[in-house]
């Protein structure tokens, strides 16, 4: 048995964000030691890797460490590959816990899927005639797109797991996909000497980036860095992931060497990069047994390596993380009775793409009022019918663990309540008239004038205001289709907040604060996509 080790001086640079990207049927789940004698990155991650075996068969491995890093390793699919490809790409989607891959079944292509755990036996979405896969990718909202070779040409294909038929929008050779919903349904992939972005629904593409030399296998986009990386082709035993920005005339930075290929790489919510050495699909490298690289992007030189317990040739890995807080959690609405209060999740759920693999499978919301838990106040919206201290608890859970936080408490007054003097009772030099304090009067809200702009191929909505006297801080809530606060920034006297909205109708309150985070300034508004 292989043990967790310390690889110093890997790498050369930081690095940063997305995933690259499949499961099914038998059950062998044991529980294995390792020697871990300071905390791992491995820890609390679930790693699903596809690969294949020296006997001559294809598999997809769940390995679930805990936080000793401590895997339990359960074999998700195994299948006989004779002189086929197998299994080539794989792709988690934690809003619906469905494992997808890309495999070649003889002389087909084959998009399959599996929800791990379930018991359930594999579903083939899509059967390609004559082809063999090379990439896969997917969406939350059940998007699938995949790429392979036809006995004709290289071709890209879109679909969807509600079973309509497949639709082949390019000609092209793409040897790795990612699809973004925070910039459209748009997938990326690449080909020859560039690397393109694909928007199916618009039928074109763009250039993202031009290589010096042929590409390697996988690329990753980090989007709110605006950073693109992408693996180098193999070329006298080592190759490097470098980096660039999209679209952009920067020279490539190096990141990492590595003497083996490295196949397929995935980024977890702090921009550690985890990515395995391992065969190409179709290109018949040897099958050696491959081991998955971290990097600590705060030290660069500070790495470690996994090898699987089950030697296998890896063809390609996600790694999932517990959910991840990605604002501060707070109640957001109005804090008089009546009025709408909203329960910020505090956690990304959507997989866009971004720094972060730990999209929750579910959340639930739980209200509380002066320290009390209010029966059936279960959804993020809530109208408070009496005054008190109310906060709410966010809990997410996927299939790499659960986290719950809970909000700072936030008064709610009845705006009507006025100031009384109960008279005393009986008479004596003792007795004194006692006065009760009324309910400050509601905040007057100062005006925002704010400037709206939307991008209907993004989803995309911008606000830009002038700071507001008196404020401290700025956030955006959303509610109806769209159920998600966010932060706003500041830049010299101007505030920007930027939202991307779910198809119906959005509401959105942007909300000023000063020092005792009281509102002293609102705006509200409303925005429909379709």
């Amino acid at each position: 048995m292989k043990i967790m080790r310390i690889a110093a001086g890997l790498l050369a640079g930081a690095l940063v964000v997305a995933s690259c990207g499949g499961g099914s049927g038998s059950s062998d789940t044991t529980e294995r030691t390792r020697n871990t004698a300071t905390a791992s990155p491995f820890s609390n991650r679930v790693i699903f890797m596809s690969g294949l075996t020296d006997d001559g068969l294809t598999k997809i491995f769940q390995y679930t460490f805990n936080s000793l890093a401590v895997p339990t390793i359960t074999e998700l699919f195994s299948a006989p590959v004779g002189a086929d490809v197998g299994v080539a790409d794989i792709s988690y989607a934690s809003s619906s816990n469905t494992l997808f891959w890309a495999m070649q079944d003889g002389n087909d292509l084959k998009v399959m899927s599996l929800m791990p755990g379930s018991g359930g036996a594999p579903v083939t979405h899509y059967t390609i005639a004559n082809a063999h896969p090379f990439a896969l990718a997917t969406q939350g909202n059940g998007s699938i797109a995949w790429s392979g070779q036809t006995t004709s040409s290289p071709q890209v294909w879109f679909g969807h797991t509600d079973g309509r038929p497949e639709t082949m929008f390019r000609s092209a050779s793409a040897s790795s996909l990612i699809m973004n919903r925070s910039v459209g349904s748009i997938a990326y992939g690449a080909e020859g000497y560039s690397i393109l972005t694909y928007m199916p629904a618009m039928s074109r593409s763009r250039l993202t980036h031009s290589v010096a030399s042929t590409y390697g296998r996988p690329i990753l986009f980090d989007t709110p860095g605006n950073l693109l990386y992408y693996v180098t082709e193999f070329s006298s035993g080592t190759n490097s992931v470098v980096r660039v920005t999209p679209r952009g005339t920067d020279s490539p930075v190096l990141v990492a060497s590595a003497s083996k290929r490295v196949i397929s790489m995935s980024m977890t919510s702090d921009g550690s990069l985890f990515w395995a050495d391992g065969p190409r699909p179709t290109m018949g490298d040897p099958l050696t047994p491959s081991t998955i690289t971290w990097v600590n992007p705060a030290d660069p030189t500070d790495t470690q390596e996994y090898s699987p317990d089950s030697p296998l040739s890896i063809t390609s890995i996600w790694v999932v993380e517990p959910p991840v807080q990605v604002t501060d959690a707070a109640v957001h609405g109005e804090p008089y009775i009546n009025s709408e209060l909203y329960c910020m999740p505090a956690f990304d759920g959507d997989p866009v793409d971004i720094r972060s693999s730990g999209n929750y499978v579910a959340w639930e919301v739980q209200w509380f009022r002066n320290g009390e838990l209010i029966p059936d106040a279960t959804i993020a919206q809530l109208e408070p019918t009496e005054p008190g201290r109310y906060k709410c608890t966010s809990n997410a859970s996927n299939i790499a663990g659960y986290v719950s936080i809970t909000t700072p408490e936030i008064e709610v007054i009845d705006p009507s309540a006025t100031t009384t003097t109960i008279e005393p009772t009986g008479s004596g030099s003792g007795a004194s008239s006692t006065t009760v304090a009324a309910a400050p009067a509601p905040v007057a809200y100062k005006s925002i004038s704010v400037k709206w702009s939307y991008s209907s191929v993004a989803k995309v909505l911008t606000a830009s205001f002038k700071k507001v006297s008196g404020a401290r801080t700025y956030g955006m809530a959303v509610t109806g289709a769209t159920k998600k606060s966010v932060k706003c920034t500041t830049s010299g006297t101007k505030v920007t907040c930027k939202v991307t909205l779910k198809k119906g109708k959005n509401s959105i309150t942007i909300n000023a604060r000063n020092a005792a985070k009281v509102i002293v300034a609102q705006k509200k508004a409303s925005k429909t996509v379709k």
